[in-house]
């Protein structure tokens, strides 16, 4: 599961989650992302706050205010995401695997 903070200034912040036997395994991820018609481009400048640079491209295929479903296109892989509210937190790893 993951969160993606994505300001208007073009900068992000996604915290991602893995959950193993109820651990979790957490990273998060900064940078830059800038959108041209139905690509969006995320540069990410650090992982866990070490600096670790990496190019990601994605297309958009649908959108509303509520959801998304982007294609990371180096392999094909499509996400549908949902909007959360601000100050919503992922679950605790117990509780979902």
């Amino acid at each position: 599961m993951y969160i993606d903070r994505m300001n208007p200034d073009g900068s992000f912040r996604v915290h991602h989650r893995a959950c193993r036997k109820g651990k979790s395994y957490d990273q998060v991820q900064t940078g830059r992302w800038s959108r041209k018609g139905n690509m969006m481009t995320i540069r990410i400048e650090t992982v866990n706050g070490v600096p670790e640079t990496r190019t990601d491209t994605y297309r958009i295929v649908s959108e509303s205010q509520t959801a998304q479903r982007y294609v990371y296109l180096p392999e094909n892989f499509e996400y549908n995401s949902r909007r959360v509210a601000p100050d919503y937190e992922m679950p605790r790893c117990d509780l979902v695997s």
